[in-house]
């Protein structure tokens, strides 16, 4: 299979990556694959790079050329990885975080690490669970505060 992947989203994509393909023609059917290259050159005009999927399953019904979808699968953390907290970029206000402790804004201090598109890496002042504001009106270290949504 070809798939055209968004030149954005190429940098995801790594050879043997594995790859679900469900054919337009058969919508209940999820084919397992596995990334064989990425075309080392992009089509400019529709932004995008080629990709080219190894199906692993034989289907007997699957003829060439016809449409299908491909999932690229993200890879698991391995399990001796450390954890990782990410933030959204708008709750970092000046290299601290505000957290809703009892109501009420405490101002915690922190360092960060990588930022990405799921946010901003935090490698030292939280220790993952916390409640963080991250939005609605300025805070101020002891202000009273209350959650979206909560009475």
């Amino acid at each position: 299979m070809v798939a055209d992947v968004n030149e954005v989203n190429i940098a995801k994509v790594k050879v043997g990556q594995k790859v679900d393909v469900v054919p337009d023609a058969m919508p209940d059917r999820k084919i397992a694959g596995r990334v064989r290259q990425v075309v080392p050159t992009a089509d400019r005009a529709k932004g995008v790079v080629q990709v080219k999927i190894e199906l692993l399953e034989v289907e007997e019904r699957l003829l060439s050329e016809m449409a299908a979808r491909a999932t690229f699968q993200r890879e698991a953390a391995p399990a001796t990885a450390a954890k990782r907290i990410i933030v959204p970029r708008s709750a970092v206000r000046g290299g601290s975080v505000f957290l809703l402790d009892s109501n009420r804004a405490r101002k915690v201090a922190v360092e960060t690490g990588a930022e990405g598109e799921d946010g901003v890496e935090i490698t030292k002042g939280l220790l993952g669970g916390e409640i963080i504001i991250t939005g609605g009106d300025p805070v101020e270290d002891g202000m009273e505060v209350r959650a979206k949504g909560k009475n």
